[in-house]
């Protein structure tokens, strides 16, 4: 049985949602960020297969669902990024909540909202890099084999506006252990003296280790430095959000509307790639 609706007879004017405007909007107070699109990797541990009473049955090769983690693309963690590009977006309700004392040490949240032109329709995992905003991050890591050392994020720097003058700054402060694990007072770690921020935005040990300051390989440090904050997208309030304008054509021309996602922090996710 068909229930066809019934049709006011008068509908009223009408105020249509002007896609152009917010284009120009977007493109006169938007923030720029790096977008990288999350892909599902399509490989895959592979192991015998095993008979029910546990003996092995034809040698033969069977795929399991678990990412490889000699996998080049996705490095054990089922996905990856593609199609890096930079685009305009609204970021609104931008928010930082530091958790402590954790099992697995310092932690913090974050969300932010952020709306995207129509042409740029993010989904699940995809990946957003703030290009001019900052944060502060602080990890502790363990010394590594090498003179140069990647941190989580890479290492910006900040010309900042104090009593000195333009003054530029990147590490705010480091320390290191020894190498029982012990630390003092004595053992912080020098900008442009014990270590240097390389262009790429690394630590780079040379300084220290020629002058026996540096930590040595296997012994922890800690860090506090400037980076470009990056948000992964979990959340999607308004999937799609579409309309049909009619304005100077008699007829009505469907509409595509700009995007919102929210995104978290991604203060614990993969480290700089």
């Amino acid at each position: 049985m068909q229930l066809p609706s019934r049709v006011p007879t008068k509908l009223g004017p009408r105020v249509d949602f002007r896609p152009e405007e917010f284009r120009k909007f977007l493109y006169k107070a938007g923030l720029d960020l790096t977008w990288e699109q999350a892909q599902e990797c399509p490989c895959r541990r592979r192991s015998d297969e095993i008979t029910l009473d546990g003996s092995f049955a034809v040698p033969q090769a069977s795929r399991t669902a678990e990412a490889r983690l000699d996998c080049s693309m996705c490095k054990g963690k089922g996905y990856f990024y593609h199609s890096s590009q930079r685009v305009k977006a609204g970021v609104t309700s931008a928010t930082e909540n530091p958790e402590r004392f954790r099992a697995y040490g310092e932690y913090a949240t974050g969300m932010v909202s952020i709306s995207l032109l129509p042409e740029h329709l993010p989904a699940w995992g995809d990946r957003f890099t703030m290009i001019n905003s900052v944060l502060l991050y602080r990890e502790t890591r363990v010394r590594a084999a090498g003179a140069i050392t990647t941190l989580k994020l890479p290492v910006v720097t900040r010309s900042l506006d104090l009593v000195q003058g333009a003054t530029d700054i990147n590490v705010l402060h480091a320390h290191k252990a020894n190498v029982d694990g012990t630390t003092d007072v004595g053992l912080s770690l020098i900008p442009g003296q014990d270590f240097e921020v390389t262009a790429a935005g690394e630590i780079d040990w040379a300084l220290g280790d020629a002058s026996g300051n540096a930590p040595a390989e296997g012994v922890r440090f800690a860090i506090s430095y400037y980076a470009h904050p990056r948000f992964v997208v979990i959340d999607h309030p308004h999937a799609f959000r579409d309309t049909f304008t009619k304005r100077k054509n008699p007829d009505e021309v469907f509409a595509p509307l700009p995007i919102m996602c929210n995104a978290r922090l991604d203060f614990l996710g993969q480290d700089n790639e």
